[in-house]
């Protein structure tokens, strides 16, 4: 970012000041999501070598603020610091809830407040990211950080508001937001084929076999239509704002986030791979023998019905807001919570698994010859149905708000304690 006079030489002064404070001081080691140990020293080193130089990013674990300091004291400590950076400005942005780290992260290109003449004042904005969800230790995600240090998912959400005023107040959007990333309107029928950014405006269909690729983002604004066996390949965020219809064995593969804000309906055998977050805004009908693999976060707004066989993982937190319906041999697990909003059935021989908490508002249906595990607590707000030679396993604690209805051959174990009124079972 150019400033006039003695701007850019003020900047780089503030936060060379900074880095060598940090890193002569800092005797507190930090955990990456990784969970390798690493010092201030190796975090930048690790920033400098992807090309982020201006942005320094602490994670540390609960455990380690336990053990060494409390949060306050953190805060406190961060405060002297830029205070002996030449900091004469900093505030603190706390999101409290029950995620399990919290981000410190340093926005080391100082920021220009008041006037753009040789007498602007120079701030250092620190912002401390309090347990947001988007930097959650489980995701084990790496963050793209824009221009000031934050996520997308931060920057789509409000955060660091409070200081975009005083952000390149001459920049074209007027300080208050980074600018777009530039994207043209491509034509699909010109080739297979797309280096950079493309706004798709008309329908757009995949041949049978061939294989469509965007190295920037994507977003298709009318109808896609995927032939047999073609392959849609998106290097950043894919958005899809009307209908997507693909046929059988058909492929999506997204470099970042992914939305759906039409409906998606596939043929058999249906491959979608998301790295970022996910969200459906609309419903999903998906045939037999479909595998889906969701690196993060998420959404299912509108119904979910998926054929037989379905392979799903969510690596992260998944949201059911709706119907949910999964046939018959399914393998489903989610690494984080999962929350379902409406009715869920899952058919006969499936396998399930969810290592975080599982809540169920509604009726539950797991049928015949299933094997189910909740490796924690788990509550059920409507009626739970277990077919014959079902097992339902519950790691932690378990609450039932309705009606347990289990054939004679099922099986519900409980190692935890069942609404709060019996002691743990043993469970090995």
């Amino acid at each position: 970012m150019k400033q006039q006079g003695m701007a850019l030489p003020t900047v780089l002064m503030v936060f060379a000041v900074l880095s060598l404070v940090f890193l002569t001081t800092a005797a507190v080691l930090l955990t990456d999501l990784t969970g390798q140990q690493q010092t201030y020293a190796d975090i930048e080193a690790q920033y400098d070598a992807e090309g982020q130089a201006e942005t320094l990013i602490a994670l540390l674990d609960q455990e380690n603020i336990e053990n060494e300091n409390s949060e306050d004291d953190v805060i406190s400590e961060i405060e002297d610091k830029a205070e002996l950076a030449g900091a004469e400005d900093f505030f603190f942005t706390n999101n409290e809830n029950d995620a399990e780290i919290f981000a410190v992260n340093f926005l080391g290109s100082a920021a220009v407040t008041g006037t753009s003449d040789a007498e602007s004042t120079y701030n250092l904005r620190v912002e401390l990211f309090m347990n947001i969800e988007s930097r959650t230790i489980n995701e084990q995600t790496t963050y793209h950080l824009d221009e000031w240090g934050l996520t997308r998912w931060e920057r789509d959400r409000g955060f660091g508001e409070n200081v975009s005023d005083s952000v390149d107040p001459g920049g074209e959007n007027g300080g208050h937001e980074p600018p777009p990333p530039s994207a043209e309107e491509c034509d699909p029928t010109s080739g297979s084929y797309f280096a950079g950014n493309c706004i798709f405006t008309d329908w757009v269909t995949l041949s049978h076999d061939e294989d469509f690729e965007v190295e920037g983002f994507s977003e298709f604004q009318s109808t896609v239509i995927m032939r047999d066996r073609s392959q849609l390949t998106i290097g950043d965020d894919l958005t899809f704002e009307n209908e997507l219809s693909a046929d059988n064995d058909t492929k999506i593969d997204a470099g970042d986030n992914a939305i759906f804000l039409g409906e998606l309906t596939t043929g058999d055998r249906f491959d979608l791979t998301v790295d970022g977050q996910t969200n459906f805004e609309n419903d999903v009908n998906i045939q037999n023998d479909a595998s889906l693999t969701l690196e993060s976060s998420a959404d299912f707004i509108g119904e979910f019905d998926a054929g037989d066989r379905l392979e799903m993982e969510v690596k992260s937190t998944a949201s059911f807001y709706n119907l949910v319906s999964i046939g018959h041999g399914a393998d489903i697990q989610f690494n984080q919570d999962a929350v379902f909003h409406d009715e869920l059935t899952v058919n006969s021989n499936s396998e399930g698994t969810i290592q975080g908490e599982a809540v169920f508002h509604d009726d539950v249906t797991f049928s015949a010859d299933s094997n189910i595990t909740l490796e924690k607590d788990a509550e059920f707000s409507g009626d739970l149905n277990l077919g014959p030679q079902t097992v339902l396993t519950i790691e932690g604690d378990a609450s039932f708000h309705g009606s347990v209805l289990a054939n004679q051959t099922a099986q519900i174990i409980v190692c935890g304690n069942v609404e709060g009124y019996n002691e743990a079972d043993d469970c090995g």
